[in-house]
């Protein structure tokens, strides 16, 4: 078709250019017939003529070239038109020859054409329907035809609005009812240009079909559901949402001992409640409340009691649907067996009253044996640490002191020794504590290595007395535990390590598993029987072959269980008799350090804090001169005062605040170094606080860290005590938090 035009484009512009020459030349005849013949000489006239000739023929050529083209195209453009008039054909045959209603638009919206059929489902549609015409004219005039029975909830506007939305999909196919119980089906299709193909085909025959089977299954199903209601095992009532009975199964009628006509299909609600009332439903008004209700209904139960003394229950749930089932089952044998379950528990809680009382009663004594006994524990710890804890902090000034060698070595041992004693005991204080319902262990990093080698140092002489050896694995991991409860736990294994074995090596330990590090005690021992390996654990517990031979009171790994349980450290044990024993304990790990960097650390520097001047408050004499001699030793300034109200007086006197304070928490008199200290810091003061105490309550420790304390528990270290007051050196730039 293109091609066509092109070639009558072509012709047109080649009559156009003969005209033009036709024109020039008669112009040129013109002017050399009209000259005289003075004008002109003989030889002029006969150039131009030869001139004008050459021209002529030129142009007549080229016009008769022309005339060929534009007949050869003349007869492909009538060609074409013959073939567009047989495809436009074909295309409305095609169009009319479809069953159902065909109409293409272009991508205006424009109706392009259609076949006869597609207005034949709406009769008024044929007469308005033309080429050019809005779709939305189109689906206006199909909504208000009056043909179309429109779905439920829509009118004419509604309907239009819903067809346009849905036009403006890729594609659309819905089902639509006419009027005569027909169906059509209307899809749309999107053409490759933006149009639209629009199909209507007529499947009345298959909704109907459809209809039929689905009626046959709906009344197959119905047939169904009777028979199922009537096999089940409790009485069944169905009321519509119009309040009607629509269903009621034989165990009904025969629970509630109805006449066979007593309850037909159809009944209203109230009427079915005035005859249940009749037969013992008690309340039936809160049903007909119930059943009036809008919104959702959570389910409702009443009482049918019948006259024969049974006892039956009815409950009502409302459907989704606005419908309402009643269930009906026989309670009489649960109601007497809730009668007899009652007396039953009035006896038992009778009987359970008299055995907690009892039980409570024992609860209280044994609760206030294990409170005397923990009192009485800490007040023995407390008074053995206070003189130990003076002896330490003598023997600690005398590490200050150019002394002889061997007078130096003998220090240090004192000195060691004493700190062992004094952490043993404080060890007795801790393990006292594990029985009370509130201990809260003070999880912290501890560094596995420096654990071992203090465990090495405390047990070294005792496995070289004994013909032994103990095999020190170092390690690197940092783990998160309770210092003092972990001391406790491993120094408890490896002595009891040592302790039962006669020959051979003990081993202190770690293997890395992942997140966690499992901490292991291995001897050569003489091993555990598999019997008594749980035995073990319990107090006073010891095996039968050692009693005689090895000293102990079979307490050691009683508080190792307990400890771990606290800890939530999870503790295993693999023997084998005759060849020895392992203990193990998982803990979480931090991070690894290595030893190479701990050896290149620069050596610990002096301790030396001149002009420095620390307020001493502490009211046990020994432990108070203990520790001035110590700060002296050090080059500080001590200020030392017995109790809160000497230590107020003194700083009054002198009109200045200490660098640091190290205050006792126990004062007497009702004063404390916690008060105290937040009493210094509301004046105004700024230093660092250090609480000395042997009370290991957590609150006590929130307490002083909510007010920027160091807590140090007693007996105290020095080196703890001096690496504090390292930070309040002229110059220090460690941040006191």
């Amino acid at each position: 078709m293109s091609e066509t035009i092109d070639a009558a484009g072509r012709i047109e512009a080649l009559e156009r250019e003969c005209a033009k020459l036709r024109r020039i030349n008669d112009v040129l005849m013109h002017r050399v017939e009209s000259k005289t013949s003075d004008e002109r000489s003989g030889y002029a006239h006969f150039e131009t003529a030869l001139l004008l000739d050459r021209k002529v023929r030129a142009r007549t050529r080229d016009l008769e070239e022309a005339m060929d083209l534009l007949q050869v195209t003349n007869a492909r453009l009538a060609a074409a038109r013959r073939e567009t008039e047989r495809a436009d054909a074909d295309v409305a045959a095609a169009m009319e020859a479809f069953e159902g209603g065909f109409a293409l638009f272009d991508a205006e919206d424009r109706l392009i054409r259609m076949n006869s059929r597609f207005a034949g489902f709406v009769p008024d549609l044929a007469k308005r329907m033309k080429a050019g015409m809005a779709f939305k004219d189109y689906v206006r005039i199909v909504g208000e035809a009056g043909d179309l029975v429109l779905p439920p909830g829509h009118d004419v506007d509604s309907w239009c609005d819903a067809r346009m939305a849905a036009h403006r999909r890729r594609s659309v196919n819905f089902n639509a009812q006419v009027v005569g119980d027909r169906w059509i089906q209307v899809s749309e299709h999107r053409t490759p240009s933006g149009g639209t193909a629009l199909l209507q085909t007529d499947v009345t025959d298959i909704i109907r079909t459809e209809r039929e089977e689905r009626e046959k299954l709906l009344d197959r199903q119905a047939r169904l559901v009777r028979a199922t209601l009537d096999h089940v095992d409790r009485g069944l009532i169905i009321v519509d949402p119009a309040g009607r009975v629509v269903a009621a199964n034989i165990p009904f009628r025969e629970l509630m001992a109805l006449p066979a006509r007593a309850l037909r299909l159809g009944t209203r609600i109230d009427r079915l409640v005035e005859l249940l009332e009749r037969f013992g439903l008690e309340d039936g008004a809160a049903l007909l409340d119930w059943m009036s209700e809008d919104g959702r209904r959570e389910p409702l139960t009443l009482k049918i009691a019948r006259r024969d003394e049974r006892t039956l229950s009815l409950t009502a749930i409302a459907m989704a649907d606005g419908s309402v089932v009643l269930t009906v089952v026989d309670i009489t044998a649960q109601k007497s067996a809730e009668v007899a379950l009652a007396e039953m528990r009035a006896s038992l809680e009778a009987r359970t009253a008299e055995r907690m009382q009892a039980l409570k009663a024992a609860r209280d004594s044994a609760e206030k044996a294990n409170a005397a006994k923990t009192r009485f524990v800490a007040a023995a710890s407390h008074d053995l640490l206070q003189p130990l804890s003076a002896a330490r902090l003598f023997a600690a000034s005398l590490a200050d002191h150019e002394l002889p060698a061997t007078e130096q070595a003998l220090a240090d041992r004192i000195h060691r020794a004493l700190g062992s004693v004094e952490e043993l005991l404080g060890g007795l204080l801790d393990i006292s504590r594990l029985d009370a319902p509130d201990l809260t262990p003070s999880l912290a990093e501890v560094p596995i290595g420096r654990l071992f080698e203090s465990i090495a140092t405390d047990f070294d002489e005792v496995a070289r007395r004994k013909g032994i050896e103990l095999r020190v694995v170092p390690s690197s991991a940092v783990v998160v535990s309770d210092p003092a409860l972990l001391r406790r736990v491993l120094q408890n294994l490896v002595s009891n390590a040592i302790r039962y074995t006669a020959r051979g090596r003990v081993l202190l330990g770690v293997r890395r598993c992942g997140d966690v590090v499992r901490v292991v005690v291995g001897d050569t021992g003489c091993g555990i029987d598999e019997a008594d390996q749980k035995a073990v654990f319990e107090e006073f517990r010891r095996l039968d072959n050692n009693k005689g031979e090895i000293p102990g009171m079979g307490l050691g790994l009683a508080i190792v269980d307990r400890a771990c349980r606290i800890l939530n450290h999870d503790l295993a044990l693999d023997s084998v008799p005759g060849r020895g024993t392992v203990f193990s304990l998982s803990l979480p790990v931090m991070d690894y350090r290595t030893r190479e960097a701990d050896k290149t650390q620069a050596p610990a520097e002096a301790v030396r804090l001149d002009d420095v001047i620390v307020l001493l408050v502490e009211d046990d004499d020994a432990v108070r001169e203990g520790m001035v001699r110590l700060l002296e030793g050090w080059g500080a300034s001590p200020m030392a005062a017995a109790s809160a109200d000497e230590a107020r007086t003194m700083l009054n006197d002198l009109g200045l605040m200490p660098d640091a304070v190290i205050a006792d928490h126990h004062l007497g008199a009702g004063d404390t170094g916690l008060d105290l200290v937040r009493e210094m810091r509301a004046a105004g003061g700024t230093f660092l606080g250090v609480l000395t105490t042997f009370d290991r309550d957590p609150a006590l420790r929130e307490a002083a860290v909510e007010s920027s304390l160091f807590v140090r528990y007693k007996p105290v270290d020095p080196d703890a005590i001096a690496d504090l007051l390292m930070q309040v050196r002229p110059g220090a730039s460690a941040a006191l938090t």
